[in-house]
């Protein structure tokens, strides 16, 4: 029998299923999706120049704005310039930054790359790359803004400087942050005029500018490999103030994978790998890391890219502190991942604090068609396959050429990856940010027994705060606090034995720390448990 009620009972039910998809616009996504919230459809493309606008790194701010800096290069010149646009929440650019949301910055009228980002704990932004004078010689170039987008004269005066290493080209990659304030670039330089073969590069810097003379005497150190070609792509700091530098190394007919690591002082540490530096291949082509992130129990996880033979594959490998290649990772402590049936290059790698690993990069799918590529794995080195398909995810933004050069996660979990996009029109090349929908896996880590209870309060936390948890059999036990780019701030606990129980811990926190979310990160040496804590 027809009932008015029931129709009327539709009606509503249909009503409530279009506002949810009106008003809530990623609730029936997937993990690994485009977050709808992102600029409608979780892509954000950005053309400042005429030519070439191209995204070689980026930095999340406690506030959530994403800063995203590269190089712009105009129409009508060869001279390419820094480039950085700082983007809201929503994927708007941010008007309070710069002249709409960017601002560039040049050295010379000869050409300025910007390669690498950071932030400081006082919101400036530090940004690093080459700086080419007269077309001939090329030098670290390294700017810092203040937090609104201009050049911050405490800086080396103007906020600008260059860095020459020897008499040749020296050329910065990669910039971290120390806890004291001093700024480590890392690089490759010729050292004199007669040298065909780089070496890496580090330089340190206090915080106003000038060179650190306690880092190996003049605020420099180089380092040969092979007396070839030696890249430093990317550095992490480890608590204890040693630098790990990652890249590649030529071993006289190929590309290895390259690690060095130095003590505070800048010289090498002869406790990692062989006096304080190795190589490692995963074939007989090609293999280059190009990103780098310590776990919490000092693990160091690498990733980059290595030829199969035929053409590229994402890599990723897993040493142990001391440098030796962790066995319980992968295949005797690396992994390989083909993506298509062409090239599969990964440019950047961020540690989420749950422990999962993602790899950012590009796929080929044909002649000049490149798609963005992200790949995530598990602690253990296999594929997550609850991200897109199998673990392997591929977003088109121009159907042209596209690729991923950085990438974080957000505090709520979401993924965002920066480079650029060719639009198709004119062969312009745009920034391009894509923003992925995602959720930490915290606390499902139980370190091989069950009934771990963790807890901290308050949290929120001003200063301090305490964190309470139950062993059920000896540990030998980490904490560290993380920031959400799987960057540790400080460590409270370094692989101490501790017995089965509850056990409390006073969690003091940086005082220069700033507001934001962070993650309290347990781990065994197998098993990590992250809990979300909140700075005010």
């Amino acid at each position: 029998m027809y009932n008015p009620a029931n129709k009327i009972m539709q009606k509503i039910q249909l009503l409530f299923v279009i506002t949810l998809f009106l008003f809530c616009p990623n609730l029936f996504a997937q993990d690994g999706d485009p977050d709808q919230a992102f600029d409608g459809d979780g892509i954000v493309t950005t053309s400042v120049s005429a030519v070439n606008d191209i995204g070689n790194d980026m930095v999340l701010q406690p506030d959530g704005k994403i800063v995203v800096a590269g190089r712009t290069q105009d129409l009508f010149s060869v001279e390419s310039d820094y480039i950085v646009c700082r983007y809201n929440s929503d994927g708007s650019l941010d008007n309070s930054f710069g002249v709409n949301g960017t601002v560039s910055t040049s050295f010379t009228n000869d050409g300025d790359d910007a390669n690498g980002i950071a932030l400081q704990t006082d919101g400036k932004i530090v940004v690093v790359g080459v700086s080419r004078l007269l077309g001939v010689e090329r030098r670290f170039g390294i700017v810092r803004y203040l937090s609104n987008g201009t050049l911050d004269t405490s800086f080396d005066g103007d906020g600008m400087l260059t860095t020459a290493i020897g008499t040749e080209n020296a050329i910065a990659q990669t910039v971290k942050i120390q806890s004291d304030s001093k700024i480590i670039v890392g690089g490759y330089t010729w050292e004199t005029p007669d040298d065909d073969s780089p070496d890496f590069a580090l330089v340190r810097y206090n915080s106003d500018g000038t060179l650190d003379t306690s880092f190996d005497s003049d605020g420099k150190v180089t380092n040969d490999f092979s007396l070839l070609t030696d890249w430093i792509l990317d550095i992490v700091i480890q608590p204890d103030g040693k630098i790990v530098a990652v890249g590649y190394s030529l071993n006289g007919s190929n590309r290895d994978l390259a690690m060095a690591r130095y003590n505070t002082d800048g010289s090498v540490d002869n406790s990692f790998g062989t006096n304080g530096k190795l190589t490692e291949s995963f074939g007989s082509g090609d293999d280059q890391a190009t990103g780098a992130a310590l776990q919490p129990d000092g693990k160091i996880i690498v990733g980059g890219w290595t030829e199969n033979g035929t053409n590229k594959d994402f890599a990723v490998a897993r040493f142990n502190t001391d440098g030796s290649l962790d066995n319980s990772f992968g295949n005797n402590g690396k992994v390989e991942t083909e993506i298509g049936t062409s090239e599969d290059v990964a440019n950047d790698m961020v540690l989420q604090p749950d422990g999962k690993i993602i790899l950012a990069g590009y796929s080929s799918r044909g002649a000049d068609i490149h798609d963005f590529a992200l790949v995530r794995y598990l602690s253990d080195g296999s594929l997550d396959t609850t991200w897109g398909t199998d673990g392997k995810l591929l977003t088109s933004i121009s159907n042209v050429e596209d690729h991923a050069n950085a990438v974080l996660v957000q505090p709520d979990g979401n993924v965002v990856a920066a480079g650029y996009t060719d639009n198709g029109v004119d062969n312009e090349i745009e920034f391009a940010v894509v923003r992925y929908l995602s959720d930490f896996d915290v606390g499902i880590v139980e370190f091989g027994v069950a009934n771990n209870s963790v807890l901290v309060y308050p949290n929120p936390i001003i200063s301090t705060a305490t964190l309470k948890y139950t062993l059920t059999e000896q540990q030998q036990l980490s904490i560290q606090l993380m920031d959400m780019q799987g960057k540790v701030v400080t460590a409270f606990l370094n692989n101490e034995s501790l017995a089965a129980g509850s056990h409390e811990l006073l969690v003091e926190l940086p005082p220069n720390l700033t507001a934001g979310t962070y993650q309290l990160v347990l781990s065994n040496g197998v098993g990590q448990m992250g809990v979300r804590v909140v700075k005010r």
